[in-house]
């Protein structure tokens, strides 16, 4: 996106629309990241801009750095950066590259097409400092979509999420491909001393406790705000990452429900609620 096109966009940004007619350069140096310069000089492109306030918008927008193999925008919620790892750099699992996005809405300039594989979902990313704001939880989601939204009705898509941090295994969680329904929502009542799992599908071959609800640990897919695209969070929300330098997570389930997803990439996100 140009610098013309910014304009269309500020309401998107901001809140408080009192902000858009400032133009106080040490107000927008505020809303700025720590080490802003930095980001500037990664960008792959030229950053160009005048003011602090345009520079704001610029990065909130986002842009990509290394090579087009990463994605950096600023949170407008909370001035922290959130950073975004291309599909076809991190999936280990059977895919083939694709161009199938609209170029205005695909960061990357291909995105991965996943192929049925015994051995579900998994992806390694190599993390760097630069992709996190220090002190703050990320949670890390997983951005794809299903060709043609064509999903089989009637059909569990429940994998559980396992996850490395440099290798060391971590906590796992319940994902569900699929969008939350009012039907989906568990109510789990003890039953002969135990919790009753009965209406999890038998296929998954999953326990689910009422712990993993209570703390977040069952995720299901949203529809991101561009529309076109969903995500899911893969793992609890996880915070250090900056002092880390690989997250490996694998998704086992019913793999053969993975064929043609498309995925566009790995994003972390600052986390509040943690």
């Amino acid at each position: 996106m140009q610098h013309e096109d910014i304009e269309g966009f500020k309401s998107l940004l901001i809140s408080d629309e009192k902000d858009i007619d400032n133009d106080d350069d040490e107000y927008w140096e505020k809303k700025l990241p720590d080490g802003y310069q930095h980001y500037i000089e990664m960008s792959d492109k030229p950053l160009n801009h005048t003011t602090k306030k345009e520079l704001y918008f610029l990065l909130c927008e986002g842009f990509l750095a290394d090579n087009g193999h990463l994605w950096l925008s600023l949170c407008k919620s909370t001035g922290m950066i959130c950073s975004m790892l291309s599909a076809t750099d991190i999936l280990t699992s059977r895919y083939k590259r694709v161009d199938t996005l609209p170029k205005s809405k695909n960061r990357f300039t291909e995105v991965a097409e996943v192929s049925n594989s015994s051995g579900g979902l998994s992806f390694t990313c190599q993390i760097q400092s630069h992709m996190f704001s220090p002190q703050y939880a990320y949670a890390c989601y997983l951005v794809f979509k299903f060709e043609n939204h064509d999903m089989r009705p009637n059909k569990s898509y429940m994998f559980r999420a396992y996850y490395e941090l440099d290798d060391i295994q971590q906590d796992s969680c319940l994902v569900d491909l699929k969008h939350r329904t009012e039907m989906d929502i568990p109510t789990i009542n003890p039953k002969y001393g135990s919790h009753d799992t009965s209406y999890i599908p038998r296929t998954e071959a999953l326990s689910l406790r009422k712990c993993h609800i209570e703390h977040g640990l069952f995720c299901w897919a949203e529809q991101r705000e561009d529309g076109l695209m969903d995500e899911v969070m893969v793992c609890k929300p996880l915070q250090g990452l900056e002092h880390h330098t690989t997250l490996n997570v694998k998704l086992l389930g019913d793999s053969d429900r993975l064929g043609g997803m498309i995925v566009e990439g790995v994003e972390f996100r600052p986390y509040l609620n943690f």
